[in-house]
């Protein structure tokens, strides 16, 4: 387990103000979950691109997953449909 300081700490809280996870994590009841609804699967797998996209090159992801053991791409819950598996 690595060496959790105080800075630490408050680089990984910042993860949860990051507007790509809010983007991610959209309420059931939100009007932008049902237009990401209404998106096809494309533009769900593009949009899930550009949150990973984010996440790894923000210099807090490492501190998060320092804290909670994963990116925070996955520990937020996906808002966003997932395509669908032919």
């Amino acid at each position: 387990m690595p060496l959790i300081t105080e800075n630490i700490r408050k680089n990984a809280d910042k993860c949860h103000d990051c507007a790509m996870m809010r983007v991610k994590a959209i309420d059931k009841g939100s009007i932008l979950k049902e237009i990401g609804e209404a998106l096809d699967a494309n533009m769900s797998t593009v949009m899930e691109g550009v949150v990973r996209v984010s996440c790894n090159s923000c210099p807090y992801s490492e501190d998060f997953k320092k804290i909670y053991g994963m990116m925070p791409y996955d520990y937020f819950k996906t808002g966003i449909k997932s395509p669908k598996k032919n």
